[in-house]
């Protein structure tokens, strides 16, 4: 399940590097609380690494850039969304959703136009296509220094799919099955800070093949990846050029 979140945003300027006021308000929506709590500074851990098992998209309208100001004007309304492994998540954010009229992000007040809960069920194919709705981040670190692979890479390859791996232990207690990646096409790079930290990224369309339904329930959920938490490597489904 994810919840696509609409906002009036025509006529009105956002930072450019908008993801942690995304987070900043998932954080403040679902509450002030030990499930809050729990989620921002613990997740959910295994070998040590911390997993939040959410993730959400970019935003998505018609927008002009102010590279002066850094700042993006929107010519539409827009919408967003967040999707979540856990649903107590997206049931207090819908909650929060039906008791408030606006959302803060940054300095705009933006009035919300309301919400929708979208079935993300995918039946199960040998071969699936899917489109970032965010870009993707996979990197390794040499002498405490990050450095970024390219897609089309095997060594990128194998670390998503290890990725994968490591989130299906940690949600379903079993090890996946053998699945693998076919084909990363249509890449494109994106830089992003996200406080102060700078980041590259990548979209991409990605297909692969023999997904069982629980890993695609998991990539659907939790996006694939690092920083899902932080808005890096949503996906939405493609079929042939329909979306859903």
């Amino acid at each position: 399940m994810r919840l696509r979140i609409r906002l009036k945003l025509a006529g009105k300027r956002i930072p450019v590097n908008y993801r942690s006021l995304i987070q900043g308000f998932i954080y403040q929506a679902i509450g002030n609380n030990e499930y809050s709590q729990s989620l921002h500074n613990v997740g959910q851990r295994l070998e040590n690494r911390p997993f939040k098992l959410f993730v959400f998209s970019e935003i998505f309208g018609d927008t002009q850039y102010d590279s002066r100001n850094h700042t993006i004007l929107f010519l539409s309304n827009a919408n967003f969304e967040i999707s979540s492994f856990d649903d107590e998540l997206l049931y207090r954010l819908a909650n929060f959703l039906e008791q408030n009229d606006f959302i803060v992000l940054g300095k705009e007040v933006i009035p919300l136009l309301g919400y929708e809960i979208i079935d993300d069920f995918i039946k199960q194919e040998e071969v699936l296509t899917f489109k970032t709705i965010s870009p993707v981040i996979i990197n390794k670190t040499e002498n405490k220094r990050p450095i970024y692979l390219y897609p089309s890479t095997l060594e990128y390859h194998e670390m998503l799919i290890n990725n994968i791996l490591k989130k299906h232990f940690l949600c379903f207690d079993t090890p996946a099955n053998d699945f693998e990646i076919i084909e990363i096409a249509n890449i494109k790079e994106k830089k992003v800070y996200f406080r102060n930290i700078f980041y590259i990224s990548y979209n991409y369309e990605i297909t692969f093949k023999n997904l069982t339904q629980e890993l695609i329930q998991l990539i659907m959920r939790t996006g694939i990846g690092s920083k899902n938490s932080m808005g890096f490597g949503m996906l939405r489904y493609e079929k042939g050029n329909i979306s859903i």
